[in-house]
């Protein structure tokens, strides 16, 4: 379905310093959404080197506007965005576009800080551009066709903010969302339908503010304002076949096209709440492992210790009315002045470098392996509120967004093994 007059994008006259030749060097795309806008970004990887004859004299040749969509809705504002899916129309669109022609954009209002960055995928079977998905004030999640660049469906199911959206490791087309309505939801974009449901007995007690997936897509955690971490599957039965039949298609196959038949899911199979004593803003799988954030100025690493068969294997596909809370803390990394919630860490895609901002317009970075003193500690330039982090798929770029609306590009330069 399509829903074009929720968002504008208008033409803006050609840039001045676009990239000229695109073969000598790699680069990605990104998102941010600050406000009621969602922007979209052609970033250089720091690890080419520009030649004699490069035309570009400014440094703002590396880092690029492309697309900007602003919602219709002044009471909009954004709060995550995450690239999923695939674009329907697969031809000459958002990254195939000569680099000389400034997609249809307008731009964004200073006022609008920054609240979530996104770097799109480097997919090793690449099948074209992903979709853009951003939600936030308004708990409604907007995908965007950044080829057509149009929004091309909306998923309307939560009743309050949306704070996290996060893409299945293993399925494009699922995406998980977390908010304030103590909710976490599985969504199929593809066929758009709301798979299944996470709250209700032993679920959070107040707002969900963060959610990641395990790297084999068989659970998820989630983090929020009740102090709590919880470890939920989508290994039961009832939500396998509940993401089954989300993609049979509704045309021609006697599926109704206008309801699913959601899933709830009220148990998750571990949890705790003895790891943080405040807001649990920020959780991320390393592996196996869990890197947690809560504002008491400390990020932990710590290891869940999770129910196993006669194999070793983690169970998860049982729910357990008394989930077990016991874990190995393995160590914490300090970021002094991060007393506010809602400031967001990154990970390189290899989970070696960690990255975080905090309430004056610091950026630490540390080896996750290394010593507990930061390789990297900035900015003189910058003293607002760095709401988040992220790096490029290559991990040679990392990118930092701040409450005055500021984006910042960072070199990453790691030594060698």
């Amino acid at each position: 379905s399509s829903d074009d007059e929720k968002i504008f994008a208008t033409d803006t006259p050609k840039n001045d310093n676009p990239f000229d030749d695109t073969s000598s060097f790699q680069c990605y795309y990104m998102a941010t959404c600050a406000g009621n806008t969602l922007t979209l970004y052609q970033v250089r990887s720091s690890g080419d080197n520009k030649s004699s004859n490069d035309t570009m004299k400014s440094e703002d040749a590396d880092f690029l506007v492309r697309q900007v969509y602003k919602d219709a809705d002044q009471g909009e504002i954004f709060y995550s965005c995450i690239f999923a899916g695939r674009c329907r129309n697969r031809g000459e669109g958002f990254e195939s576009t000569p680099f000389s022609n400034v997609h249809r954009s307008i731009q964004s209002s200073a006022s609008n800080y920054h609240s979530n960055l996104i770097f799109h995928q480097d997919e090793e079977n690449y099948d074209g551009p992903q979709l853009c998905c951003v939600g936030g004030k308004r708990g409604v999640i907007k995908i965007i066709d950044t080829v057509q660049q149009s929004l091309i469906v909306s998923l309307i199911g939560h009743t309050d903010e949306l704070y996290d959206l996060k893409r299945c490791p293993t399925n494009e087309w699922i995406l998980l969302s977390a908010s304030n309505d103590e909710t976490i939801r599985l969504w199929n974009i593809q066929y758009p339908s709301q798979i299944a449901i996470f709250a209700g007995h032993q679920g959070h007690r107040e707002a969900v503010l963060s959610i990641d997936w395990h790297p084999l897509g068989q659970y998820f955690a989630s983090s929020g304002m009740d102090g709590t971490i919880k470890l939920w599957s989508v290994e039961t039965d009832k939500i396998k076949k509940a993401i089954k039949e989300s993609f049979v298609p509704p045309i021609g196959t006697g599926r109704d096209e206008t309801y699913f038949d959601t899933a709830y899911h009220q148990l998750p199979f571990w949890a705790t709440s003895k790891l943080h004593t405040d807001y649990v803003d920020c959780v991320t799988f390393v592996g196996d492992l869990i890197l947690s954030k809560s504002t008491t100025n400390v990020m932990t690493l710590w290891k869940p210790i999770l129910p196993q068969d006669r194999n070793s294997r983690v169970i998860s596909s049982t729910s357990i009315s008394n989930p077990n809370d016991k874990f190995i803390h393995l160590r914490d990394f300090s970021i002094p002045d991060c007393g506010q919630w809602y400031i967001r860490f990154g990970l390189c895609k290899d989970r070696e470098l960690l990255a975080v901002g905090n309430c004056v317009g610091d950026v630490r970075l540390w080896e996750i392996g290394g010593a507990k003193k930061p390789l990297f500690q900035s900015n003189n330039l910058c003293s607002s509120i760095v709401r988040m982090v992220s790096f490029s798929p290559d991990s040679k770029v990392m990118v930092a967004v701040c409450d005055d609306s500021s984006v910042w590009k960072y070199n990453v330069e790691q030594s060698p093994k």
